[in-house]
């Protein structure tokens, strides 16, 4: 990942340069743009003409078009300086629930005949984290890169593309500080109750009751270890503006259009999020990992509200959304036997390992159910010249869930504070 920020910030010095060198552009009767610069300096025309300069140069020309295509000037505009570079802070936070049933075969547990054949692992998760970000916005296409301010537990990558009619954003984020609890229902108090009411019996057998039961605490509600629960996400949206003319929903976001009167437009929105969430404390195996992804679509509305010709600006949209397709990758990992095992423990630990499928084949094959989605945004921003200050605030929710009572629900709020620069 460190390499990844080196190698765009290298991009960011190239963008930064081109930018320099096209700063005293001027626009012409025809809505075109042309480079005073390079008319003044000969020696430039030649990079321009060629290569990668040829294609720089066209790339800035279409993101342009994009940004002008279909507008009604009287609602919105391109302000004049269209680049705009930024610092911001980034606040997120992430709760992760899941639900997660397995059996207890009863050649396995049929010692305790009060344990249900139907238990599950539970777990409730969240994580509050902050950040520094680096952004170059180069008329409508931005990149997001993590200022490593910190610590490591957080890193979380943003690309996005602005226009007048339709626009994407992806983003990447790892949270490795997970706090919250995690639980196996009724089962630690299960066996407790059968340890009570056999432990002449166990003693018999040659087993510390006393021991037992401390082993048994480890099925009793306890906090997560972050050291041992993980969570990454991926999503992709995509949007279209049905009122494109009058609204535009990137000087919402990022101040990329100047929003003169305020207007509103019905959004069509469609949503790819993938997660994966890995343990390594939950009992029946040493290692696991829940990977599910989701593709929604959903129609909302988004409104702009214009003060003093768009220089404050605030916005709100809310969009729910509908899974059209869900998917699960439950994937699971032996160790091998501890070498302090006694050989009665190596046997019961290998006997467990040949029963595995038993434990999950009933959560893991279950039907995805239909799930409802949401996002809403409410953002707001300033500009004074060429600084611009923004402040957004995001909320998502998507959930998983199948006919075999396999439940997950992820949700997560971040909020942006950028200070930018136009040029």
């Amino acid at each position: 990942m460190k390499r990844l920020s080196l190698l765009l910030l290298l991009l960011l010095t190239t963008v930064l340069v081109t930018a320099a060198i096209t700063e005293d552009s001027v626009l012409t009767d025809d809505g075109l743009r042309t480079t005073a610069t390079q008319a003044a300096v000969p020696s430039e025309g030649r990079f321009w003409k060629t290569g990668m300069g040829r294609f720089l140069k066209r790339a800035d020309a279409m993101l342009e078009r994009m940004q002008r295509s279909g507008i009604d000037t009287a609602y919105q505009e391109v302000p004049k300086l269209n680049r705009q570079v930024y610092i911001g802070g980034y606040a997120y936070f992430q709760d992760y629930r899941l639900h997660f049933p397995f059996r207890i075969p009863g050649g396995v547990a049929g010692a305790v005949p009060q344990l249900s054949e139907s238990m599950f692992y539970e777990t409730n998760a969240h994580s509050f984290l902050a950040e520094m970000d680096l952004g170059i916005d180069w008329k409508g296409l931005l990149i997001e890169i993590p200022i490593p301010v910190r610590s490591s537990y957080i890193r979380s990558y943003g690309l996005a593309k602005s226009g007048s009619v339709w626009g994407f954003r992806l983003r990447y984020k790892r949270a490795s500080n997970l706090t919250g609890t995690r639980n196996y229902g009724n089962m630690g108090n299960v066996l407790e109750e059968y340890i009570d009411e056999n432990q002449e019996d166990l003693i018999n057998s040659g087993i510390n009751a006393e021991e037992m039961k401390k082993e048994v605490k480890y099925f009793k509600k306890h906090n997560v270890n972050k050291d041992r629960h993980k969570l990454k996400t991926f999503f992709a949206e995509g949007y279209y503006v049905l009122n494109s003319s009058k609204f535009s929903l990137s000087a919402g976001l990022f101040s990329e259009m100047v929003q003169k009167r305020s207007a509103g437009s019905l959004l069509f929105y469609g949503n790819y999020y993938w997660s994966r969430y890995s343990v390594s404390d939950m009992f029946v195996s040493d290692f696991d990992s829940f990977r599910t992804q989701q593709f929604s679509l959903g129609c909302g509305y988004g409104y702009n509200w214009s003060l003093n010709g768009g220089r404050l600006l605030l916005h709100g949209s809310v969009v729910p959304m509908f899974s059209v397709y869900s998917d699960l990758r439950h994937e699971s990992r032996w160790e091998q036997a501890d070498p302090s095992m006694t050989e009665e423990e190596i046997r019961v630990l290998e006997k467990l390992k040949k029963n595995w499928s038993s434990f999950y084949d009933s959560a893991d094959n279950g039907k995805p159910r239909f799930r409802a989605n949401a996002f809403a945004r409410i953002a707001t921003s300033y500009s004074f010249n060429r600084y611009v200050i923004t402040f957004l605030l995001n909320y998502r929710n998507y959930g998983y869930s199948n006919d075999k009572h396999l439940g997950i629900m992820n949700q997560e709020i971040d909020a942006q504070l950028n200070l930018g620069v136009r040029f």
